[in-house]
């Protein structure tokens, strides 16, 4: 039987893996997108934009969603502000 892309995909989503929080932490470590966007949240301090022209595009998407950014327990998320949809 031949195995085709779609079924190859289908077997992967369909067969998630669990993490735990210290492999999330230790993926986001070593990713270079993200360090320069962690190292800002860990220091509190946002960089003028001017400075984000080396950062890559990710990095820059991730800073202009600067007041939604959240570290906690050194994974990286986007806190929703506002009324959810309903």
């Amino acid at each position: 039987m031949e195995t085709t892309a779609r079924t190859q995909v289908l077997e992967v989503i369909s067969e998630p893996t669990s993490l735990n929080l210290d492999e999330i932490c230790d993926a986001r470590s070593i990713d270079d997108i993200l360090q320069p966007v962690i190292q800002a949240l860990v220091d509190n301090v946002k960089p003028p934009p001017g400075s984000l022209r080396d950062c890559p595009e990710e990095a820059r998407v991730l800073f202009s969603e600067w007041d939604s950014l959240v570290l906690e327990e050194g994974v990286t998320t986007l806190e929703h502000h506002g009324e959810a949809a309903g």
